[in-house]
């Protein structure tokens, strides 16, 4: 029926439209996690740097 046909075409844009979503957040989730790591080697640089002056900040 027109309605079947209906929900089913719904249903496929859903899944396109989630599938486009959970692919974007993954994205996400790797470019955080690379600024994550970027950070903590930045942190390590600085407190290098500082110690080899005297002292922490």
């Amino acid at each position: 029926s027109e309605l079947e046909k209906a929900i089913l075409n719904v249903s496929a844009t859903m899944e396109l439209a989630l599938n486009a979503t959970g692919i974007a957040l993954l994205s996400q989730q790797r470019e955080i996690e690379s600024f994550r790591q970027f950070s903590a080697q930045n942190r390590m640089a600085l407190d290098v740097l500082f110690a080899s002056q005297g002292g922490m900040y």
